[in-house]
């Protein structure tokens, strides 16, 4: 009976130890759980930088330093953000909370020529080369002080690379043209008005006019002027004369706007308008004349010296004529302009003179007629035009004039009374 007792109370005692080592396991496992994670590692983190320090040798990042690489970003970021925290270029710029490593700002991250520093404190990107997009990397737009921040601030022969979409669609000059049409027109991005004849390349695109041609149909007067004017800047025939300041076209001067059967040159050159048929028939002297000669023959000169009358003969020729005179009707004018230099050549008392003289246009300010069955010019004008010209030839290129002088000069030095037969030779 005893020993079923002690026998008895064995087993018990046995059962509660075998209860106590049970408990002690599973009170060692539930504290082993609280101290590591899901895997049973340790999740310490010494540099608090939201990676524990397993996963940082795992990764080859540093337990001891939150920012591994020193670019700004912590660790534990570059890790959310995907970007490598090996590499001090593989970052979100907008990630950056810590002051970068020396190594950071003076490198350059997107090979710009500008440190990742200065970009800083330019406040362009340090991860893009051309932070405005214009197609000029940052170092050359400092290069050239424009602003890298600025897509309409560059020098366009500095673009050496794509620009984006937004400068593409930007319009820099405000003509209504984007500048990757500008680009690929040859117009000025910056200069609304590329061949300056007053309609901006915005109008000239939408009027079918050339923005890099001043005077689109060579009627010798500007796009801008015919706007203004509101003739047509695509008809050659469109326009006011008085409006044309450009050197008009071959085909417009060959061209016949009015159908009289008359060129428009031959008409400006006529004095006649290459708009208006209805004129009649035109006097073969209108027109522009250039003065290509003026001599004078059979010349004799006269003066008193010591109270006698001395009579020489003498001759005179012109050089560097550079003047015209141009004849109109209705009314009829005649307009001199320029000058030539007049040379007399005399002797007296066995000496030689030359006297040299610049004179304005043979033919000055007045009116005209052609009388004698065309043979005869009238002029009316200043003293030293008036008078009757023989007409010696008349022809579309070429005009000799005659005129008989009796009158005083001064040559030589002293007063002489001159006469002699004044030729004047003109051509067109």
């Amino acid at each position: 009976m005893k020993i079923t007792k002690f026998l008895t109370l064995l087993l018990f005692t046995v059962l509660i130890l075998a209860s106590c080592a049970d408990n002690s396991d599973v009170f060692n496992e539930i504290f082993s759980e609280q101290s590591s994670d899901d895997e049973g590692t340790d999740d310490t983190d010494t540099d608090n930088d939201g990676v524990s320090d397993d996963d940082e040798t795992a990764d080859g990042t540093d337990p001891n330093k939150p920012d591994t690489d020193g670019d700004g970003v912590i660790d534990g970021t570059e890790k959310s953000d995907s970007t490598n925290p090996l590499d001090i270029c593989s970052f979100v710029l907008e990630s950056q909370t810590l002051d970068s490593s020396q190594e950071w700002k003076d490198g350059d991250c997107d090979s710009d020529g500008v440190t990742n520093k200065d970009e800083v404190d330019a406040e362009s990107d340090t991860l893009k080369a051309d932070t405005d997009g214009d197609g000029v990397n940052d170092g050359d737009e400092v290069r050239d002080e424009t602003d890298a921040l600025d897509n309409c601030s560059l020098l366009l022969e500095s673009q050496n690379l794509t620009p984006d979409s937004t400068w593409n669609s930007a319009d820099c000059d405000s003509d209504g043209i984007t500048n990757a049409v500008e680009i690929q027109d040859g117009t000025d991005i910056f200069q609304e008005d590329s061949d300056s004849d007053g309609a901006n390349d915005g109008q000239e695109k939408s009027d079918g006019t050339d923005p890099l041609k001043p005077d689109t149909d060579g009627d010798g007067v500007t796009d801008g002027k015919e706007n203004t004017d509101t003739t047509d800047p695509n008809d050659f025939c469109s326009l006011f004369i008085n409006s044309q300041t450009l050197e008009s076209s071959t085909e417009w001067k060959n061209a016949d706007c009015d159908s009289d059967g008359i060129s428009n040159i031959d008409e400006i050159n006529n004095g006649t308008d290459p708009l208006t048929p209805e004129q009649g028939e035109v006097s073969a002297i209108v027109g522009i004349w250039s003065l290509t000669d003026a001599t004078i023959s059979n010349g004799q000169a006269s003066t008193l010296f010591e109270g006698q009358t001395v009579s020489f003969a003498y001759s005179s020729t012109s050089e560097n004529e550079n003047a015209s005179v141009t004849f109109t009707e209705n009314p009829n004018e005649l307009t001199g302009m320029g000058e030539y230099t007049n040379v007399i050549n005399f002797s007296l008392f066995g000496n030689d003179y030359s006297d040299v003289t610049v004179v304005p246009s043979p033919l000055n300010n007045g009116n005209w007629q052609i009388i004698n069955d065309d043979d005869e010019l009238l002029v009316s004008g200043d003293e030293n035009s008036n008078g009757s010209y023989r007409i010696i030839e008349l022809t579309d290129t070429s005009m000799v004039l005659e005129k008989d002088i009796d009158q005083p000069i001064f040559a030589g030095g002293v007063n002489l009374d001159v006469t002699g037969t004044l030729t004047l030779t003109f051509s067109r």
